[in-house]
């Protein structure tokens, strides 16, 4: 594996085969910490308090509480990581059932010790496989966002040409009567300028919607939000 540091939380409430596990990890891992919480309740508590763990050896049968209560507990409050079910002979379909509720792996203990050397590989395989899924969910919100930023563009396109050709005729007029100001009294003039100076800043910023590269939006009117166009398309659309 890449030389990243890795943090591992072992669920065990046997010391011995905790600290065999943890052996069995740091010798394989050239970079990781090893945690080891002896039942349910230290488990939560590391899971709440300890930052992220990259994965986690839980032990089905601890002295509080279940290996698979504690699993659905720690997704539903949000704190679970890549879990690894660890049982005993017979209590394999605990296990299956434990995957099937989202944890990646599981190991069957065995009296030769031989389950030993398959944790560091279930560990290994179930921090990539959790890469895999943040990369897949990384490209489907970029799908979705790229999906939402052709909409708004597709909008913008319609807009600008239903706004364009009305507001050449008021900028067109407001500049052709400007070009005889002896014809109007100052505040007249000055109304007419005001017509000239906002068509113009309408006309820039529906250039700027065809112009959009990403969406940014901010706040609005109470929970709604509007896009930031100046943020969407890199720069101000104040006029230069």
């Amino acid at each position: 594996m890449a030389e990243e540091h890795l943090r591992i939380l072992i669920v065990e409430d046997d010391e011995g085969n905790a600290l065999l596990a943890e052996d069995a990890l740091s010798d394989y891992f050239t970079n990781c910490s090893v945690d080891i919480a002896a039942s349910g309740k230290a488990c939560l508590e590391r899971l709440r308090g300890n930052g992220k763990y990259d994965a986690m050896l839980l032990d089905q049968n601890l002295p509080d509480a279940k290996g698979t209560t504690l699993f659905k507990q720690s997704a539903e409050e949000g704190v679970g990581v890549p879990t690894i079910m660890v049982t005993g002979a017979g209590n394999e379909e605990v296990a299956v059932a434990a995957m099937k509720l989202g944890a990646y792996d599981y190991i069957v203990k065995t009296a030769d010790l031989g389950y030993l050397k398959m944790l560091p590989l279930a560990v290994e395989k179930s921090i990539e496989k959790r890469n895999m899924e943040a990369q897949l969910e990384e490209a489907r919100k970029k799908e979705i966002e790229l999906e939402r930023l052709r909409a708004v563009q597709q909008i913008a396109i319609s807009l600008s040409h239903e706004i364009n050709n009305p507001l050449t005729s008021i900028m067109g007029m407001a500049q052709l009567l400007l070009m005889t100001p002896e014809t109007f009294d100052e505040e007249s003039i000055a109304q007419l300028k005001l017509i000239e100076d906002s068509a113009k800043r309408i006309a820039h910023i529906t250039r700027k919607l065809n112009e959009l590269h990403r969406l940014e939006v901010t706040s609005y009117v109470g929970k709604d939000s509007m896009i930031d166009i100046e943020r969407s398309v890199g720069d101000s659309y104040n006029e230069q």
